[in-house]
């Protein structure tokens, strides 16, 4: 789902995937992937994002890019809490 800031349909995508993902909007032949850092009251105050020449953003890559981010969102949101 490709993230606008006035939100829409491609937001509440996000919010059901978990993560956004940018495929050659905000470069041409990039795929971008990110998540929302949000704070304890689950309000989102910054992202993560890994971008990639699009030929190499298999499937395959796109998980294991999703796990690392969501690992590294989580790290960062607890960091906030502490």
């Amino acid at each position: 789902a490709v993230v606008h800031p006035a939100g829409g349909p491609e937001l509440a995508q996000a919010r059901i995937d978990g993560h956004a993902v940018d495929e050659g909007s905000a470069a041409l032949e990039v795929t971008a992937l990110g998540r929302a850092i949000v704070d304890a009251a689950g309000s989102p105050v910054g992202a993560v994002f890994v971008a990639s020449i699009s030929s190499r953003m298999t499937p395959a890559r796109r998980i294991d890019l999703d796990k690392r981010l969501a690992a590294c969102a989580r790290s960062i949101e607890s960091s906030l809490r502490a």
